[in-house]
């Protein structure tokens, strides 16, 4: 709901096409967020503050890219050489049923769809 009431503000006139900050701040405010608590660091045990949103992303791929984050490691683009974070096995049916270059994803077999 914050991201729509941010939007439905729109953008600044001196940020051009981005929202501004200002109407972030107004929006969270409008539907009982604080921000801090999302941003705020926190250990496994507590939890991610996107636990509640389904990417398809395994939760673990996730941690371990975040730690090799802090290392200063990068992953390579996944459109040349797949991960394996889970968004190929969880969206497989749609993967199939649609055209490859909608995707911008290595190739996924009919096998086990």
């Amino acid at each position: 709901m914050a991201i729509l009431r941010a939007w439905q503000k729109g953008p600044s006139s001196t940020a051009g096409p981005i929202i501004s900050t200002s109407a972030w701040w107004s929006a969270f405010e409008e539907v009982g967020l604080d921000p801090h608590f999302y941003a705020a660091a926190r250990g496994r045990e507590r939890g991610l503050s996107v636990d509640h949103i389904n990417t398809g992303v395994k939760k673990r791929w996730l941690l371990a890219d975040y730690q090799a984050s802090r290392r200063g490691g990068i992953r390579a683009d996944c459109r040349e050489e797949c991960d394996a974070c889970g968004v190929g096995a969880t969206f497989r049916k749609l993967r199939v049923e649609t055209p490859a270059e909608a995707w911008h994803c290595p190739p996924v077999t009919r096998r086990g769809s």
